[in-house]
């Protein structure tokens, strides 16, 4: 080996402590996962669904505002929508997987999705918003319990 020396000392573009080549730079893709319990809806047939979507798609668009990459899964609410997520992210070939509850949602749902994902990172992502009503807060607390589910099954796997 020729005489290696350090960036600090060396002359030209080969050092021994920093790469050599540039690292190929990707654009990370982000598939947006969305969930909601469709039992809920019935609860409050003239707003939860209705606030919930709203609020999914505030959580979608400040997400697109910040990342140029984002897949959207639109509302999962039944195992049909879980899987039709699931095959949408698969198909797009997403980097990392973010998952936000707008009210509790069973953990075999979201399993359904991440089981189609085995090599994809997950994040869940928990929001409030300011003005929210005493619903809308319960809701949104009672999503931490599906969550550390989902995390322990993932673990035992």
């Amino acid at each position: 080996m020729a005489n290696v020396k350090s960036f600090e000392e060396a002359n030209g573009n080969s050092f021994g402590d920093i790469l050599s080549s540039k690292r190929e730079t990707k654009k990370v893709k982000i598939g947006l996962f969305t969930g909601g319990y469709f039992e809920y809806w019935r609860m409050f047939p003239e707003t939860l669904e209705k606030n919930v979507t709203s609020d999914m798609e505030r959580v979608k668009e400040n997400f697109k505002k910040k990342f140029d990459n984002v897949v959207f899964s639109g509302m999962v609410d039944t195992l049909d929508a879980a899987d039709e997520a699931g095959k949408l992210f698969k198909k797009e070939d997403i980097d990392i997987l973010v998952i936000a509850y707008g009210t509790y949602l069973p953990d075999f749902m979201t399993m359904h999705v991440i089981n189609q994902l085995p090599t994809v990172p997950v994040v869940f992502f928990s929001y409030r918003t300011m003005k929210e009503s005493t619903l809308r807060a319960a809701t949104s607390t009672a999503c931490v319990t599906p969550a550390q589910s989902v995390l322990l099954r993932l673990q035992a796997q």
